[in-house]
C-alpha cells in the first residue's frame, strides 16, 4: 500500500507501529498461566509437572549433600595425613640427629616443624581474611536491611 493516500483523503505519510513482546522464564516450572493452559489441554498434567520438579529438586539437593560430605571427608583426611607426615619428618630428623648426623637430623626435624607452623599460620590468616571479607562495608549486613513491615 505504499504511495497510496490514506482513507479520508489525507495524503500524509503512513505510520506503522510494531510492538514486540518477549518473555524470559527461568525455573523448573512454567509460569502459572502456561501451567493452567497445559491443565486445560491434558487434565492432571499440572500435578505431574509439579511432582517432576519436586523430584528433580530433591535429587539436586541429595547430590549437593553427597558432594559436601565428600569434600569435608577429604579435607579431614588431608589434615590427618599431613600431620602424620610432619610427625614422621620430626621423628626421622630427631633419630638421625641422635644417631649419626646432628646437623642433617636437625634440618629434617626443623622442616617438619616449619611445615606444621606454616600450615597453622596460613590457616589462621585464611580464616581472618574470610571473616573480614564477610564484614566488609560493600555487603549490606542483616542489621542494616530496611524493614518492609512484614
Amino acid at each position: 500500500m505504499e504511495g497510496q493516500a490514506l482513507p479520508g483523503g489525507n495524503a500524509r505519510a503512513r505510520m506503522v507501529q510494531l510492538f514486540a513482546r518477549a518473555a524470559l522464564h527461568v525455573g523448573p516450572l512454567p509460569p502459572a498461566e502456561e501451567l493452567s493452559k497445559y491443565e486445560q489441554v491434558l487434565p492432571g498434567v499440572a500435578d505431574r509437572i509439579v511432582a517432576m520438579a519436586e523430584k528433580e529438586q530433591a535429587h539436586r539437593h541429595g547430590m549437593q549433600d553427597v558432594r559436601t560430605k565428600a569434600a569435608i571427608r577429604d579435607s579431614g583426611r588431608g589434615v590427618v595425613f599431613a600431620f602424620i607426615l610432619c610427625l614422621a619428618a620430626i621423628a626421622g630428623g630427631s633419630i638421625t640427629a641422635i644417631v649419626s648426623a646432628p646437623l642433617a637430623g636437625g634440618a629434617i626435624a626443623l622442616g617438619g616443624l616449619a611445615s606444621l607452623a606454616g600450615t597453622f599460620i596460613y590457616g589462621t590468616r585464611l580464616k581472618r581474611s574470610a571473616k573480614t571479607s564477610d564484614q566488609s562495608p560493600s555487603k549490606p549486613s542483616s542489621d542494616s536491611a530496611p524493614d518492609d513491615g512484614s
